[in-house]
This record gives structure tokens, C-alpha cells and sequence, in this order.
């Protein structure tokens, strides 16, 4: 099967499509590594494909693709899978803001910023009150 490029976002990604004419997404390592727009992507890269139906969504997620380490990209993809085996409802938008949210709280910590938890002390009143 012949794949190709229709945009390369880094060395780790590159944009396809779909038989039906949908972009996919397609990561693994050094997938878009010296690529051009038409080239046939190597099958034997591709370590994972996103299918984001909302074209929007799917764009947000380029973007955050070419500017973010893909292994943020994996966690939020193992958190999506295992939140569909709990048969929970799943919008395409959390591939994108569980990423960029796990890029930004990665950030945080290198930077050695710490925030605070404005409900904590809310919480422990709440549960103090519980138990007695």
C-alpha cells in the first residue's frame, strides 16, 4: 500500500490521507527524517496513526505535533485507549489538550515551578467533615 506525504511536521511525524480523503497523522521514528511533500512514507516507521474526524481538531493537532515531544503524544494516546476500554466518551479535542497539558506541566517541573492547588485546602475541610 502506498502512502504519501502530504506534509511533513518534523522528523517524527508527517500528514497523510485516508482512503476517504481524511488526514491522518502519522508518527514514528524518523518517519518525516529527510521527507518531502509526495514521497511514500516507509510503513515500517509508522508506529502510530491519528484519525481526528473534526478537520479542526486534527489541524490543533499538527501543530501541537510539530512544536511537542511525541512521547507526550503516546501518554495521551494510552490515556485516551484506556479511557475507551471504560466505554467512557471520548471527544477528538483530548488528543490535543491532554497533550499540550502534559507538555506544559513537564515544563512546569524542569523549570522548577510548582503550582498550587487552590482546592486542596477546600478538599481536606471536606473530607475532615466526612469522617467525623
Amino acid at each position: 500500500m502506498n502512502v504519501k506525504i502530504i506534509r511533513v511536521l518534523n522528523t517524527n511525524a508527517v500528514v497523510s490521507v485516508d482512503s476517504q480523503g481524511m488526514e491522518l497523522i502519522m508518527t514514528g521514528q524518523g518517519i518525516g527524517f529527510k521527507k518531502r511533500k509526495g514521497e511514500n512514507i516507509d510503513q515500517s516507521l509508522v508506529d502510530k496513526t491519528y484519525h481526528l474526524e473534526n478537520k479542526e481538531e486534527s489541524k490543533r493537532l499538527q501543530e501541537v505535533v510539530k512544536e511537542i515531544s511525541e512521547e507526550y503524544l503516546g501518554i495521551a494516546d494510552r490515556v485516551v485507549k484506556e479511557a475507551k476500554k471504560e466505554k467512557l466518551e471520548i471527544r477528538d479535542s483530548l488528543y490535543v489538550t491532554l497533550t499540550d497539558h502534559i507538555n506544559s506541566a513537564v515544563a512546569r517541573y524542569r523549570e522548577g515551578i510548582a503550582l498550587k492547588n487552590m482546592m486542596k485546602l477546600h478538599l481536606l475541610q471536606c473530607i475532615s467533615c466526612l469522617q467525623n
